[in-house]
């Protein structure tokens, strides 16, 4: 489930001032998808007050669909406008895009370039620079007819660069990386929230009750992308009631991929070094000769199941699953079960009693051999319930819907953060040294052909359509000046 920020009754988003923002006569971008009917500003970064050190920027949704982008230098102004009729104001998702090239404004709807009517009293480029929030849905300056925006908006990105044309258009649907040099600042609203996501982390905050999270979000797809944790580096996420499992059952899975042959650490952790009633706690660990551990503890005892040696730890991406299931703990490697051996003086479903962080990539627990893992991890899953050796199989490569029975917990890393986005919705924090990167563990596949090579699917009943309506889709890509056939169901014989 994805989010956007609706507005209504004035209300709108902003994030603090920041030097970052201060680009004065550079080249610059701002973008964001909108879904209204009327008028009003997407993006503003503009006081009522003019001035030497008072410009900024505005871009606006005027009636009928037309689009306006304003740069102002504090005493004069340069604008663009479209020469005509767009279609932003009709309902539906549409993504804007005002970029400022060597002092030239254009507007994108939808990755293709508008015309547009120049105009203003200054000489372009003006000195933008204000030492002023940024705003979304509404701009301060109080001489602007179409102020606040009465919509839904989605994946604003703010850039200090020119994007070329070829840029808007291919990346209008794609999450930038926060690595990215010139990205300033993105807020996607999609996690339900204000955060930025680009490397200043300036989140939006709402201004205005009329400001609320609801979905769909933006027709935008998130990335895939891993996280990668080296010198102790982890994710934290905060203490909740929901993960006091007590004797329930549950399941931790997650996708491992060590940094070196014989790599070893914790993937999930929840225990503490200290014992006693209320200490109880679980973790999930790689060992150095490829077996595989989940240890629960009540505080005061523990029970365990060790695996055999596996190629957990070759380097290569694997699929980790622990089940307990009333008193029995069984281990999942790729979707097949691992011989394991039970330990521990514990008996019994021991009680998971502690109220303490969740750790990726770490536990607390002191005494933790294989504390800190070094690798990547990817997709870890949290259940209150034992995920039976067909779901665990079927479901390694799924992403669960968040209301999905019994999930307490989904960290996917799509959006380079730790954000959870399972309903319960507690974001894990990076602590230490953890970036994130792409391609993840499912990564992102599609078939090459060369040499008169294909694919074919048997026949079947259901292909039989007759003089029926139908449609045949695909995305391809071919080398300059390539050809062939993309999708056929035809013989040689008429």
């Amino acid at each position: 489930m994805t989010f956007a920020v609706s507005l209504t009754n004035a209300a709108f988003m902003a994030a603090n001032p920041h030097n970052s923002y201060e680009i004065g006569t550079g080249d610059f971008t701002v973008e964001a998808w909108v879904r209204g009917t009327g008028a009003g500003t997407v993006i503003g970064r503009k006081g009522a007050d003019g001035g030497t050190g008072r410009g900024g920027f505005l871009l606006v949704i005027q009636p009928q669909g037309i689009v306006k982008f304003a740069t102002d230098g504090g005493t004069t102004f340069w604008e663009a406008v479209t020469a005509g009729r767009t279609a932003v104001s009709d309902g539906y998702w549409h993504h804007l895009a005002a970029v400022r090239r060597a002092g030239a404004l254009e507007i994108y709807v939808d990755g293709a370039a508008q015309q547009v009517t120049a105009r203003g009293s200054g000489t372009s480029p003006l000195n933008v620079s204000n030492q002023r929030r940024i705003t979304v849905g509404a701009v301060d300056q109080t001489q602007e007819q179409y102020r606040f925006f009465t919509g839904t908006i989605g994946a604003v990105a703010f850039w200090s660069a020119a994007r070329t044309p070829q840029q808007v258009a291919s990346d209008l649907r794609t999450v930038p990386a926060a690595t990215e040099g010139t990205l300033l600042g993105y807020w996607g609203f999609d996690l339900g929230d204000g955060s930025d996501r680009s490397r200043q982390g300036n989140a939006m905050t709402p201004s205005g009750a009329g400001a609320t999270f609801t979905s769909p979000g933006a027709p935008v797809t998130k990335g895939d992308f891993t996280a990668v944790l080296a010198g102790g580096g982890y994710l934290a996420a905060p203490p909740t009631s929901g993960y006091v499992l007590q004797g329930s059952d549950f399941t931790v899975e997650a996708w491992v991929r060590t940094a070196a042959p014989g790599g070893s650490g914790t993937v999930v952790g929840y225990k503490g070094t200290d014992g006693g009633p209320q200490q109880g706690g679980y973790l999930l660990v790689v060992r150095p000769d490829g077996t595989i551990k989940l240890a629960t503890d009540d505080g005061r005892t523990f029970r365990e199941v060790v695996t055999v040696p596996t190629a957990v730890n070759d380097t290569r991406w694997h699929h980790v699953a622990a089940v307990r299931r009333q008193a029995m703990l069984t281990i999942y490697l790729d979707g097949a079960e691992v011989r394991g051996t039970l330990g521990g003086p514990g008996a019994g479903a021991l009680p998971i009693s502690a109220t303490r962080r969740l750790l990726i990539g770490m536990v607390d627990q002191a005494q933790e051999q294989y504390r800190s893992f070094t690798g990547s991890v990817d997709e870890v899953k949290l259940w209150r319930v034992a995920r039976s050796a067909a779901q665990v199989l079927t479901d390694m490569y799924a992403e669960p819907r968040p209301d999905e029975p019994g999930l307490l917990g989904y960290w996917p890393f799509s959006y380079q953060s730790g954000h959870d986005l399972s309903s319960t919705g507690n974001t894990a924090v990076v602590t230490g040294d953890v970036t994130f990167q792409t391609p993840g563990a499912k990564g992102d596949h599609a078939l090459s052909l060369s040499g008169g090579a294909f694919l074919s699917a048997p026949a079947h009943p259901m292909y039989a359509i007759g003089t029926g309506d139908f449609t045949a889709e695909a995305w391809i890509r071919t080398t300059a000046g390539g050809s062939g056939t993309v999708i056929a169901r035809k013989g040689s014989e008429g």
